[in-house]
């Protein structure tokens, strides 16, 4: 499921935060279908700990979902 910071982007500019989703996609599909990614950068939640990830923009990724929070 997808937590803090998920946004709807738009023509490349972000247009506003979005709800939790949950999906069910393998790491390997979602890894082979990489089109872009950021610097990676610093980043934190409060369900883990704290990681140095870029934000990466995946082809064909679904989402099965949208959460009630």
């Amino acid at each position: 499921m997808t937590r803090d910071g998920t946004f709807y982007v738009e023509n490349g500019r972000v247009q506003g935060g979005v709800r939790n989703f949950r999906f069910n996609e393998s790491l390997i599909h979602m890894l082979s279908n990489v089109e872009s990614m950021s610097v990676p950068v610093r980043s934190c939640g409060e369900e883990s700990f704290d990681m140095v990830a870029p934000a990466m923009k995946v082809k064909d990724f679904n989402f099965t979902e949208v959460t009630k929070f």
